[in-house]
């Protein structure tokens, strides 16, 4: 089986093959060859010695199929059009090359005619896959790295420089990972494969997009689905997880095997949507409870409480007129009688934090506050939405804060805003 193991190099990468895979072509066999291309200061200058490419080169022994001109122009174009799709993330141009260049394929695929159907598909779905994840940053490539840690080392990859250079030298590395792949699969199954990993990507953000717009849009939904509710779909997640795991290290099929781990990927995916949604719940339900309880506050201690609640028998502290402490006070009655708090208090009683008769008590408190009352009765409704609101907070925190990371917890209102507007 093919190793890639010891480093970017041309004689490293490609001496591995050999050492891995009795059928391969050896190392030795074009010790001449490489001998020649270190000679040539010209082709070396062009960056035809790069990542792996001018090893399939020499390894495949068809160093004659081009001219050394041709060779030197087909490799500069090939490391072009590379870093080009490096730095744009569109591969549309390397498939375009490989399509219009047959015979620089050919040269590539040579390098692994030693390794059976299964081998050469094996390798090239990891490549393939690899050089996805190494596109989607640090973490998500590291991550692929570790899930499929034995299967690399099934063909003499060590997992540990991968990473290393992943993160080192990621351009390097997609370059090498991208020869592999054309060399293995080829460039059909290679654009097939593109594109399903882009149909899935797309449909998977369409989805999670889909979610995020529902939870902020509709924030009484939570009512009938509660964070309990969640805890039983996570939990069922991940025992399907637990499953993949089992069914993957004991499959040998590479076709099923692939099958299996984009599977365990879509899982994954929506295990990790749904702790998001748990979190988003929660913290949303906290915030509805804090800033009940602040509104209530700043109401029972507002200096315009006498002038708004009662017998008011100072005209110019009268509620009506703009800017006295009374209309000051009003605006604050109205803030919490609003739409918004009443559907926080929906959303708790769904989420179990209140019961009904708790919530209706705090709904009915806020509901009877109305300048014709008298400043006890205020003062007594205003107390009861704070200290039920209160035990809703405690409850809350008991039932379900020890299972939100602590990164999840309760966001300030700027971080609210900005994690609603700007982005993740």
């Amino acid at each position: 089986m093919a190793t890639w193991q010891q480093g970017i190099n041309s004689g490293g990468f490609l001496a591995g093959i050999g050492a891995q895979n009795e059928n391969a072509p050896k190392a030795s066999d074009i010790n001449a060859t490489l001998g020649l291309i270190r000679e040539n200061n010209e082709l070396a200058r062009s960056g035809a010695n790069n990542v792996g490419l001018t090893a399939l080169r020499g390894l495949a022994g068809v160093a004659d199929i081009y001219k050394q001109e041709q060779q030197q122009k087909a490799i500069s174009a090939f490391n072009k059009v590379h870093a080009d799709a490096w730095a744009s993330g569109d591969p549309s141009g390397l498939f375009k090359f490989a399509q219009e260049n047959p015979a620089f394929v050919a040269q590539a695929q040579q390098a692994f005619s030693g390794l059976n159907d299964q081998q050469r598909n094996d390798m090239g779905d990891l490549a393939m896959r690899a050089n996805v994840a190494l596109s989607q940053g640090p973490e998500a490539y590291s991550k692929f790295i570790t899930d499929n840690k034995d299967r690399l080392n099934r063909v003499g990859a060590n997992a540990d420089w991968m990473i290393q250079t992943g993160i080192q030298n990621p351009e390097q590395l997609s370059h090498m990972l991208t020869t592999m792949t054309l060399g293995a699969v080829g460039p059909d199954k290679m654009l097939d494969y593109q594109d399903k990993m882009v149909g899935r990507q797309q449909e998977q953000q369409r989805i999670n997009e889909t979610i995020r717009n529902n939870d902020m849009t509709n924030a009484r939904g939570w009512a009938s689905n509660n964070i309990a509710q969640q805890n039983v779909n996570l939990r069922r997640m991940e025992l399907e997880d637990k499953k993949y795991d089992r069914l993957i290290a004991n499959e040998t099929n590479a076709l099923k095997l692939a099958e299996l781990q984009d599977k365990r990927l879509q899982n994954q995916q929506a295990m990790e949507q749904a702790k998001r949604d748990k979190a988003d719940a929660y913290n949303s339900g906290m915030d509805n409870l804090s800033r009940t309880i602040e509104t209530a506050t700043k109401v029972l201690n507002s200096p315009g409480f006498t002038g708004y609640f009662g017998t008011n028998l100072n005209p110019l502290s009268s509620r009506f007129i703009p800017g006295t402490e009374a209309a000051d006070t009003e605006t604050l009655v109205d803030t919490l009688k609003s739409q918004g708090f009443l559907s926080g208090i929906q959303q708790m009683k769904g989420m179990g934090a209140l019961s009904n008769a708790e919530g209706q008590k705090v709904m009915d408190a806020i509901g009877s506050l109305s300048p014709n009352q008298s400043e006890k009765s205020a003062r007594a409704a205003i107390k009861t939405i704070i200290k039920t609101t209160e035990m809703a907070q405690k409850r809350m925190q008991q039932k379900y804060g020890k299972d939100i990371q602590p990164s999840q917890q309760q966001l300030s209102d700027d971080d609210l805003i900005n994690k609603y507007l700007g982005g993740q």
